[in-house]
């Protein structure tokens, strides 16, 4: 990271803009500061709190968990071949042309059937398979019994897979 790159300490809960060479020299200086916990995020550095980089190191965790599990399976996402052309390649090296473009075919058709979807299905699917919460947790998060957010579950899963084959 160069010295002159933007970064943000956290100083009573509002952030303060600093370089990157003040926050190396604070380091090096001031054993309390080395405690901080930052986090880079579009190549700039933001201090968080614990929790919150407890959490962001969780995503990113299961992000690369993901990949991984795609990569063994051979599974591609949409995102990959629109954000990381590195990643593209790499994949795209163990991948059978034929089954790339079904699976796009699949991705783009999953995509539209998503759009057609109410705010509130969105937001079971949303906090159930993007988000990664468990029908418990969306439980305790909503007030809805879980038994509920089963079966519209199910009703969902049902409604999205007919019209993915329609």
């Amino acid at each position: 990271m160069k010295d002159t790159a933007k970064c943000f300490l956290l100083a009573n809960g509002k952030y303060i803009e600093t370089t990157y060479a003040e926050i190396k020299k604070r380091r090096e200086t001031d054993e309390a500061f080395r405690k901080r916990k930052f986090i880079l995020l579009h190549g700039m550095l933001l201090e968080v709190t614990e929790t919150d980089y407890m959490e962001f190191q969780r995503t990113m965790e299961r992000q690369r968990y993901i990949r991984r599990r795609k990569a063994a399976f051979r599974e591609a996402s949409l995102d990959y071949f629109s954000d990381d052309r590195s990643i593209c390649l790499e994949i795209m090296a163990d991948i059978d042309v034929e089954d790339h473009i079904v699976d796009r075919i699949m991705v783009e058709k999953l995509q539209e059937c998503l759009r057609l979807l109410t705010a509130r299905e969105w937001e079971f699917i949303q906090a159930l398979y993007f988000d990664g919460k468990s029908e418990r947790q969306f439980s305790q998060e909503t007030g809805i019994p879980r038994k509920t957010i089963n079966d519209h579950r199910r009703k969902l899963l049902a409604k999205l897979k007919k019209w993915m084959e329609s």
